[in-house]
């Protein structure tokens, strides 16, 4: 064989991986990280502002990874009557949990989580102004 016909061979073979990869990643199912990406965007400010509270106010969220599950601990100086918490995975939206606890503190079964990571966002009200704390969780 001469020095042509390899070069030949070479670059078909080069072309069919780079077609064949094209049609692999196109034949992915990818969720963006939002549905409504350009209204999220739009709030984006309100929660900087939450989030500036909770810092202002000194609030913290522990979290603590047991195999029975996530249990969730807001320590804040203030009241809370409603804590929302959202889990989110950004592969698989079926696997998303919200959960509206009546206090600071909440458990969530391992039975109703994935193995994964989570992005955790926990939000609550007093007095007319927005707190909002968040995290990423590595269940296992």
């Amino acid at each position: 064989m001469n020095w042509g016909k390899a070069i030949t061979i070479a670059l078909i073979a080069f072309m069919s991986y780079i077609v064949y990869m094209v049609v692999i990643l196109i034949s992915q199912d990818t969720d963006l990280v939002s549905p409504d990406y350009y209204k999220d965007e739009v709030k984006f400010e309100t929660e900087i502002t939450a989030q500036q509270n909770a810092v202002d106010n000194r609030s913290n969220l522990n979290i603590d990874v047991s195999p029975e599950g996530l249990y969730l601990v807001l320590e804040t100086p203030d009241i809370i009557n409603a804590l929302n918490v959202q889990l989110y995975r950004s592969n698989a939206k079926d696997d998303d949990i919200n959960i509206e606890s009546k206090g600071k503190n909440l458990f969530i079964e391992s039975s109703q989580l994935k193995t994964g990571r989570y992005y955790l966002t926990t939000n609550w009200k007093i007095q007319d102004k927005n707190y909002q704390l968040r995290d990423t969780v590595w269940i296992h």
